[in-house]
């Protein structure tokens, strides 16, 4: 986060806080809007009380406690909308999700689990630009809006059950799943040009490190390349 932007321990925006966009994506992806945060514990319903309009908008989930913890978003009729914003079973859990706004009243959001946590809506702005390597711990959500790329995917667990996914999201389009691998794993998966969110989904730290590639027109989105078809 850049000096002068106040942050909470979470790493999120402080409530009401206009930010400084980190990141290159397009303003139709999501408008900038006040920072919004509410605490609790428990299972509740947030009310976000913020003038969202429609697009993308970014949920950090910070928890104290464990079991599992689980965000969603609810429609005009209270039904759970899908894919759910988060979902994890990590112990304090830190986390960022995102969720696509329709601007039909407020944002709300169905929280699932026990201990006290927080809750920060804030603009696509504050999500961390895919130019150079990035890194983290659980799930994430990070910008991408430049040339074709190849994604060189890095996760490390060693419990049975874990596992790692990336997915890609353009503007008015589903998710596109790109990657899924299981305990600890490497793979290299091709990006083509463009704006797009990428989310991942987690419980373990991972590394992403974006490199440069001669385009070609055959090129598709979430494939192997050849050259790393081979190391496999």
């Amino acid at each position: 986060m850049p000096a002068g932007v106040p942050v909470s321990k979470t790493g999120a925006p402080l409530l009401g806080t206009i930010t400084t966009r980190l990141n290159h994506l397009p303003t139709d992806f999501g408008p900038d809007f006040p920072v919004f945060s509410q605490e609790g514990k428990g299972e509740d319903i947030v009310r976000v009380e913020a003038p969202i309009p429609a697009g993308f908008a970014v949920v950090d989930v910070a928890r104290v406690g464990e079991g599992l913890i689980e965000i969603t978003a609810l429609n005009h009729r209270n039904k759970e909308r899908s894919p759910s914003v988060i979902r994890s079973w990590m112990e304090d859990f830190n986390g960022r999700g995102v969720v696509d706004h329709d601007g039909n009243g407020p944002l709300r959001l169905r929280v699932k689990g026990q201990g006290e946590w927080k809750i920060t809506v804030s603009p696509l702005s504050v999500l961390r630009d895919l130019s150079e390597r990035v890194e983290g711990v659980g799930p994430d959500v990070l910008a991408y809006a430049g040339p074709a790329v190849d994604l060189a995917i890095r996760h490390r667990n060693s419990r049975d059950d874990a596992w790692f996914q990336l997915e890609a999201l353009r503007r008015s389009a589903s998710r596109r799943r790109l990657y899924t691998g299981y305990k600890s794993g490497r793979s290299t998966v091709a990006l083509t040009r463009g704006a797009r969110l990428l989310i991942i989904t987690c419980d373990s730290p991972w590394t992403i490190t974006p490199r440069e590639v001669t385009p070609h027109h055959n090129r598709k989105e979430g494939e192997i390349p050849p050259f790393w078809k081979r190391l496999r």
